[in-house]
């Protein structure tokens, strides 16, 4: 799929009212909702928004047809790097930070940490978007599975992907399901999984599963994923 509105990345910049052309714009309205010339309604309003509680920052339109929350996506680069200024300067927007961004990148980012693999069995690790394979990978005790040493990789690049991962629709969430299977079926496996926000380490989902044959030595975690975060997935056999 292809991406979204970039930011020009160059000159003048602008919170809205500015057109799309040829990909690009320099109204940051547009680029959040990929429309040309996208304004609030009359007497709307758009201002940073820290929402502390996540914690995320973005922008709200308070009023009107584009009212709602539209946060910064930190699966683009720039937009990750505009998020940490924020961050560590507590809540400073800056708007130089938006050249070339894109809100609605072409493939999205996770982590991937096999911890303590010490289980005889061999495993299968699936992960799913959508119902789209963004990872499907054997892991054992020899195996160093992390290609990334814990930092972010694209969705593309995963072990067995099916290639980019883009969401069908702007500002939409996604399906994440992680599928794991014993594949060698001798002996039990217990599993720890600690899903997290990348950037702010937000827990998303946590548990344990046992993998026999009580449950076809497979056991599959689903959750939501937020649009603009990176998902670190952090498994450990017990």
């Amino acid at each position: 799929m292809a991406a979204g509105t970039k930011m020009e990345s160059t000159g003048v910049l602008q919170y809205a009212g500015s057109a799309i052309s040829a990909g690009k714009t320099r109204g940051l309205l547009s680029v959040f909702t990929d429309v040309s010339s996208a304004t609030p309604n009359s007497g709307g309003l758009m201002y940073p928004r820290d929402n502390t509680g996540i914690p995320s920052y973005g922008y709200l339109i308070n009023s009107g047809s584009y009212a709602g929350d539209y946060y910064i996506n930190r699966n683009d680069t720039v937009g990750e790097t505009a998020w940490k200024n924020i961050n560590n300067s507590s809540g400073k927007f800056r708007m130089d930070d938006y050249y070339n961004y894109v809100h609605w990148p072409t493939d999205n980012k996770f982590v991937t940490i096999w911890d303590n693999m010490m289980a005889m069995d061999d495993m299968n690790f699936i992960v799913k978007c959508n119902g789209q394979s963004v990872l499907n990978a054997t892991v054992n005790s020899m195996t160093v599975f992390d290609p990334s040493s814990g930092n972010p990789y694209t969705m593309a690049s995963g072990s067995g992907s099916a290639g980019a991962f883009s969401v069908s629709a702007i500002n939409t969430n996604w399906t994440v399901q992680m599928i794991l299977t014993n594949t060698t079926q001798m002996m039990p496996t217990n599993i720890n999984y600690d899903i997290k926000d990348y950037n702010t380490n937000l827990d998303i989902a946590s548990g344990n599963v046992m993998l026999d044959m009580s449950n076809s030595w497979t056991q599959t975690i689903t959750w939501t994923q937020r649009y603009y975060s990176i998902m670190k997935i952090s498994l450990q056999t017990l």
